[in-house]
């Protein structure tokens, strides 16, 4: 979203994410994802949302790994990975 800000402000592709590390923290967004984010804004692309692709779909189950975070909010990601 802060990318699509700064496109519409006009701001430079290299510019975008040296202000965002600046304010946010260093490694917060890539000169690469800009360019990306930009050339499909270029090319009238300004859906945020994931679109569908092609290949496998996601096998992924969202909803048992939101119930182990409620169940313990501090367990690792490692700890979160074994379980699922």
């Amino acid at each position: 979203m802060l990318l699509l800000y700064e496109h519409r402000l006009g701001s430079f592709t290299q510019a975008a994410p040296g202000r965002f590390n600046k304010g946010m923290g260093r490694g917060t967004a890539h000169n690469t994802t800009a360019a990306r984010w930009y050339q499909l804004f270029n090319n009238g692309g300004f859906e945020l949302d994931d679109q569908p692709r092609d290949g496998r779909p996601s096998i992924f189950d969202l909803d048992a790994l939101k119930a182990l975070i409620r169940e313990d909010p501090h367990q690792s990601s490692r700890c979160l990975a074994d379980r699922l």
